[in-house]
């Protein structure tokens, strides 16, 4: 099972309004585990068996096609490969200015750099893979790089603020739980499901001394056993 945050471009942009329950169960009807939306609905944490991403990505761009009824880009990254991407574009910045990621389809980026953006002091910094990564300086700058990059390159791109991806991969990356108030919502399966994130975190033993997964104390869920005060919690398997 893998990790993954699908980045969309243009979501709750002018009159594309989507709430983040239809999201989700957009992404839930893809049989996608562990379904969460961070803070903007335009970035989708969740968990597949999946192994070719770019695959991946055509099944959500259709799904969100046929669910919207119109074309949203979509950029898929590990967990794992935005922990890496952060660990390696730390940078910091003062107080009101910014540093992006703008993520991009593969290829070559051909623009020479760094690059101010006309009529602004945001700057086109450095390019790796299929991220560009920029500095802004308030004052609206932040909205510049995405538009600049698609129009110089010719293709869809999303941007994010690098505290953004931080924050992602600290919440969410393999070595931690998954927060019980981001998952149980009663959404659908998976959101009932609230399992550990690993597969050696947390079991609750019960006085009787059966022991279950220790999500089974925060819901009731057949198979799992009652709540009571019986139960304590130890490192285990699950």
């Amino acid at each position: 099972m893998t990790r993954v945050v699908a980045f969309l471009r243009g979501i709750n942009v002018g009159s594309r309004i989507v709430k983040k329950e239809q999201l989700q169960r957009v992404f839930e009807a893809l049989k996608f585990r562990d379904v969460i939306t961070y803070k903007q609905s335009g970035n989708v944490i969740f968990e597949t068996e999946a192994k070719d991403m770019e695959t991946l990505r055509t099944r959500i761009e259709s799904k969100l096609r046929e669910t919207l009824g119109y074309d949203v880009s979509v950029f898929i990254r590990t967990i794992d490969y935005l922990k890496r991407l952060a660990e390696q574009n730390s940078r910091a910045v003062k107080e009101g200015d910014s540093f992006l990621v703008t993520m991009l389809p593969p290829g070559d980026f051909p623009l020479p750099l760094p690059k101010t953006i006309p009529k602004s002091t945001a700057r086109i910094v450095s390019a790796s893979g299929s991220e560009v990564f920029s500095l802004t300086h308030g004052g609206g700058e932040g909205a510049l790089p995405n538009p600049f990059l698609e129009s110089k390159l010719k293709v869809k791109a999303t941007t994010r603020n690098m505290n953004i991806i931080r924050e992602i991969v600290e919440k969410y990356s393999w070595d931690r739980e998954i927060p019980r108030k981001d998952i149980i919502r009663g959404q659908g399966a998976s959101a009932i499901q609230a399992r550990a994130t690993r597969p050696s975190l947390i079991t609750r033993t019960h006085s009787s001394g059966r022991t279950w997964p220790w999500w089974c104390s925060l819901v009731s869920i057949g198979g799992c056993g009652p709540l009571d005060r019986g139960f304590k919690s130890h490192p285990g398997p699950l």
